[in-house]
């Protein structure tokens, strides 16, 4: 059954986490950027973050987001983050339709990858950030 569907390898869709300074509170934000000539339709993002924080397990909430289309080489705010996030390990798990085929990838952002001073400048975007993916 889920074996039969057959999921294509996704290229051009990136996660950003793009530095807000005017928000100290939640200093990052996450986006879905979008590189195809293509839009993407009924895009589907779920996030959530897990790890260990001074030796307790620590489990955020589950986050799902749903856009109906993202257009081509265009993106997508998905949700701010804060700081103390980033001692987690962050999962976005997008899925989208491009036509009629099914596309998803496994977004991960592991603990102490995301400070200042890793900032790129971002497709799309036109804002410096750290590209994931």
């Amino acid at each position: 059954m889920k074996a039969d569907i057959p999921y294509p390898q996704v290229s051009g869709v990136f996660l950003a986490l793009v530095f807000e300074p005017d928000f100290p509170e939640t200093p990052y934000t996450a986006y879905l950027i979008n590189e195809n000539n293509q839009e993407l339709k009924n895009a589907m993002v779920v996030s959530l973050g897990y790890g260990d924080v001074q030796g307790e397990k620590v489990k955020t909430s589950t986050l799902r987001h749903f856009y109906d289309s993202i257009d081509a080489q265009g993106y997508q705010r998905i949700e701010p983050i804060t700081a103390e996030a980033f001692s987690l390990t962050n999962e976005y798990w997008i899925s989208y339709f491009i036509e009629e085929q099914v596309y998803d990838k496994k977004f991960m952002v592991l603990p102490g990858t995301v400070e200042l001073g890793f900032e790129r400048e971002l497709p799309i975007l036109g804002r410096k950030g750290i590209l994931i993916g």
